[in-house]
């Protein structure tokens, strides 16, 4: 005789793979979430809900304490961002029927992760202070000079994998010590500590996240995060384009000009489709 499966069961476990699936966040409006009020992240809660790069739960609340895994620390920063550029992923823990399949391929494309060296993602792992700051580190333009983060009590604790990207966030101010000046490295990050960190980010840089910015005169821009793609065009001629202090976390490709220079610039993806072009990296610049 076959056993019958109670419909309370069946709700209940609906329930658990929904939350295992980390689909439980719907859309909402910050002024209908209601554990959110006088919290210290509450203006940077409030402002990536209403940019729709992060959001409530289906109960009307953000829990703002609750910790952020890898996977869903790539989708807040792709959405905020607006990346669009993907690649082929093979991580073996990670299936093309994920709900993060898509967003991984957006942030390795973009060349902020790359997974561990056993070939594993590990998407549903909390992600830790440092592990964030140092894939921050990789999107965001280099600052003039770079500050310490030894000046931290706990400086020891940062590990040396992380240590230029701490610094880099730091120097940045996007994030910070506690009041007993500690870094506190392998601390889980939480909501709303993920979301003002975004939040001071997207203050503190020049985001364009247009999927392809066209330059199709001689021009300088400085000071610049192109989430996505640049074409330096034909109609450029002879001129000389510059991009000074930015990052292109897509492809730079030259169809036109004299010359094209990247100065303390980092480019993921370097094209030129001109025969005789030419590409000057120059200062603190890299690109593949």
């Amino acid at each position: 005789m076959k056993k019958r499966v109670g419909i309370k069961r069946i709700v209940s476990f609906c329930l658990t793979l929904v939350l295992v699936c980390g689909l439980v966040t719907v859309q909402s409006t910050a002024a209908a979430l209601s554990d959110i009020k006088g919290h210290w992240a509450e203006e940077a809660i409030r402002s990536g809900v209403n940019a729709g790069y992060i959001s409530g739960y289906q109960d009307g609340t953000f829990r703002p304490d609750n910790p952020v895994s890898r996977s869903e620390f790539s989708k807040m920063l792709n959405q905020a961002l607006g990346l669009s550029n993907t690649v082929s992923i093979s991580f073996s823990d990670i299936r093309s029927s994920d709900w993060c399949y898509s967003e991984l391929q957006k942030a390795v494309s973009a060349g902020y992760i790359a997974g561990y060296t056993d070939g594993t993602f590990r998407p549903n792992q909390t992600i830790t202070r440092q592990e964030s700051a140092l894939m921050l580190s990789r999107v965001v333009t280099l600052p003039a000079s770079v500050s310490s983060s030894k000046v931290f009590a706990d400086s020891s604790s940062i590990g040396d994998w992380a240590r230029d990207g701490v610094d880099i966030i730091y120097t940045k101010g996007y994030m910070k010590g506690d009041g007993n000046n500690k870094f506190n490295p392998n601390a889980k990050m939480t909501r709303a500590q993920v979301a003002q960190v975004i939040y001071l980010l997207l203050k503190g840089e020049n985001v364009v996240s247009d999927s392809t910015v066209s330059i199709s005169s001689a021009v300088t821009r400085s000071n610049t995060l192109y989430a996505n793609n640049v074409t330096v065009t034909d109609d450029t001629g002879s001129g000389a384009v510059t991009l000074r202090n930015s990052r292109v976390l897509g492809a730079l490709t030259v169809n036109g000009g004299s010359m094209v220079t990247p100065y303390d610039t980092n480019v993921n993806y370097l094209a030129a489709s001109k025969e005789d072009a030419a590409i000057y990296a120059t200062g603190n610049s890299s690109g593949e």
